[in-house]
């Protein structure tokens, strides 16, 4: 499975976490044997190698931040637990390029520029004057140090000076 098309929320992603703790602990062979699969390839990618009574909630975590495109757990949360902008409604009238992927979007991004921002279960890259429009300076170095990326900022500070000049404006 692969959300990164669906961003949904950080209670959904816990759920599904201990879900799929649920099935590694499942007496149910094959419940068990579908759910170590799913998890086995972030368990390398992270170099993990661990017995299935070893695995715990915060591996199961790290694979869903993975799989709906973060780097890690920690971004995840950090992301949910404090972005403004997830919360502000778009306006007509500008040039947006629409993801419901956010691998695509983060892809296009590093290829054309532009300004990587999340609506609701989608992202979009937008303009300068689009950044302008909601009231922040696109010219700010802050979204420079953050890769012009809201969603996995890569300077976190950056970001949430970003984010608190955004919470002000309201």
């Amino acid at each position: 499975m692969n959300n990164s098309s669906r961003i949904i929320s950080l209670s959904e992603i816990k759920i599904q976490a201990q879900i799929l703790l649920k099935k590694i602990n499942s007496s149910d062979h094959k419940l068990k044997t579908d759910a170590l699969a799913k998890i086995a390839g972030y368990l390398k990618s992270i170099n993990l190698e661990l017995a299935a009574e070893d695995i715990q909630l915060k591996h199961c975590l790290g694979y869903f931040a993975a799989d709906y495109g973060f780097a890690n757990w920690a971004n995840c949360k950090f992301y949910f637990e404090h972005s403004q902008l997830s919360k502000f409604i778009p306006q007509g009238g500008f040039f947006n390029q629409w993801f419901s992927n956010y691998k695509e979007a983060k892809a296009i991004l590093k290829a054309s520029g532009g300004y990587l921002l999340p609506y609701q279960q989608q992202f979009f890259i937008c303009e300068r004057g689009y950044i302008e429009y909601l009231g922040l300076n696109p010219d700010d170095a802050n979204w420079q140090k953050i890769a012009y990326n809201w969603v996995e900022p890569e300077n976190l500070g950056a970001w949430q000076e970003l984010n608190q000049a955004y919470a002000n404006l309201g």
